[in-house]
């Protein structure tokens, strides 16, 4: 599978932004992985690595204050 386009760049902050309540970050680069937290818009992240294609999503390896999981692209925001 091709690697898709990347939107961001490792070491790169980014801003969780368009979640109706706040962004899932999972274990796994999947809607299945396990939920180890949940941001809430305007939380400033890290970008550590990605993306990953998965499913019908793009997914980031970020780095929050309280936790390191992936997120899903569709709401990282450039700061």
């Amino acid at each position: 599978m091709a690697q898709p386009a990347a939107r961001f760049s490792p070491g790169e902050s980014v801003v969780v932004a368009g979640t109706d309540s706040c962004l899932n970050i999972r274990a796994e680069a999947n809607i299945e992985g396990q939920i180890l937290d949940c941001l809430a818009d305007g939380t400033v992240v890290t970008v550590l690595e990605g993306p990953q294609a998965q499913g019908n999503l793009n997914w980031w390896l970020i780095a929050a204050p309280e936790v390191n999981g992936w997120a899903a692209e569709l709401y990282l925001a450039k700061r």
